[in-house]
């Protein structure tokens, strides 16, 4: 353990002051983009939608013209004290602490799942067909693989857009329903981190929105765990 003395530094102090705004819905809005542009993280949506329950019914449709109040808002202010002296204890190397942000990583996107699921997931209610949760390669029906998607990202999520190619010209149309599912471990999940190489696991369904001959533009409806270019597609 080593510890090192620095005196008379500048130290940067951050003073967080939480407040509430009053937004006015425009069109294109949706609570993911507003999430994003004031808080830098579109995942804190439910913090906008818990605070205008009494307005937003369905946060999957706001209206133009409503107005919402979005919830502790960070302003930070910076002061610049002098001549503090401070410790700083060096208690783990550079490799633990970059295993230790590997690991926050890993949790972070574990966490991206937006609902569980069960071992069997039924299609549709009065259907007694089942979507598995995971299957043998040998037993797979491979319609085609996600091949590049809209946003260039490490991983995608609900709503993201995604360019699937498919096996052959099967007979697909616009509103079909894809099941995701990746095979092997996944670096994303830590769930999915000792899984058998040979084995797929359900990681998301998609609808068709356009079709380009073997070309098929789909829209992630759900994502139970992060989904990423070379999934397959099955239905």
């Amino acid at each position: 353990m080593k510890k090192f003395l620095i005196s008379f530094i500048v130290l940067i102090f951050l003073l967080i002051d939480s407040f509430s705004v009053e937004y006015i819905v425009v069109k294109g809005d949706c609570l993911w983009n507003i999430a994003k542009k004031y808080y830098n993280n579109p995942f804190l949506w439910t913090k906008i939608y818990q605070q205008n329950k009494d307005i937003i019914k369905n946060p999957d449709l706001i209206y133009p013209g409503q107005v919402f109040i979005i919830p502790d808002i960070e302003e930070i202010k910076t002061i610049e004290p002098v001549g503090i002296e401070q410790e700083i204890n060096q208690e783990v190397s550079l490799q633990e602490e970059t295993e230790k942000q590997k690991e926050a990583m890993l949790q972070i996107l574990s966490h991206t799942v937006l609902q569980p699921i069960k071992e069997e997931i039924k299609v549709e209610k009065d259907i007694s067909e089942v979507v598995k949760k995971t299957l043998l390669l040998k037993d797979f029906k491979k319609l085609g693989k996600i091949v590049s998607a809209k946003e260039k990202k490490f991983v995608y999520i609900d709503y993201d857009i995604i360019f699937c190619e498919l096996e052959e010209s099967e007979d697909v149309k616009v509103g079909d329903i894809f099941y995701i599912y990746h095979l092997g471990p996944s670096q994303y999940d830590v769930t999915l981190l000792n899984v058998p190489k040979d084995q797929l696991t359900l990681v998301g369904k998609a609808r068709v929105k356009e079709i380009k001959e073997r070309k098929v533009i789909c829209e992630i409806l759900r994502a139970y765990s992060p989904i990423v270019i070379g999934d397959m597609i099955t239905r």
